[in-house]
């Protein structure tokens, strides 16, 4: 995340989903850029002032749905979301969330998106309407995947991987808003 942040000019605006504890709010400040943070969990966000002590301070903090955020169109140069797109939504909702990060930010997105192993089949069917994306979907699903929800998929960094049947990588990515 700190390496695709330092592609971006000091003191853009950043949108955070899930929030969770805030982890990367550290990352933001040290770049300059206003923070907001969107968590389903109001738990989650007293976590993260808890969390955060003094520097909960510098980060605007609200109960929101992703699929469905408070804010206009374009009201964020970016956003962050980790551990969320392929392993908590279900896998119907991660196109309308992907659609939903594109309207409210006007240039880039850094997301974990996993990628079944190139030598595996692809899966007779996506995940039901409740199973997680985990690494059902091959690089070339995911590209189209985001390409229809408004995002090119850009450079990745593989931070972990997936063995058996699920065979494939997890990465973390750098999307740029296709206008």
């Amino acid at each position: 995340v700190a390496r695709f942040l330092d592609q971006f000019p000091a003191g853009q605006s950043v949108l955070d989903v899930p929030f969770g504890t805030g982890r990367f709010v550290p990352l933001y400040l040290e770049r300059g850029m206003s923070v907001t943070g969107v968590d389903i969990s109001v738990d989650m966000l007293a976590e993260a002032r808890r969390a955060l002590g003094p520097l909960s301070e510098a980060v605007t903090m609200l109960r929101a749905d992703a699929a469905s955020l408070p804010f206009d169109n374009n009201s964020f140069d970016g956003l962050v979301s980790m551990r969320f797109l392929e392993s908590i939504i279900p896998y119907a909702m991660v196109g309308p969330v992907l659609a939903e990060f594109r309207r409210v930010c006007r240039t880039w997105a850094i997301v974990r998106l996993n990628s079944r192993a190139a030598e595996l089949p692809p899966l007779a069917s996506p995940p039901d309407g409740a199973g997680i994306m985990g690494t059902a979907l091959h690089a070339g699903q995911l590209q189209s995947l985001c390409v229809e929800c408004g995002w090119q998929l850009g450079e990745s960094v593989v931070v972990g991987s997936k063995s058996g049947t699920m065979k494939g990588e997890q990465r973390v990515c750098l999307l740029r808003a296709i206008n």
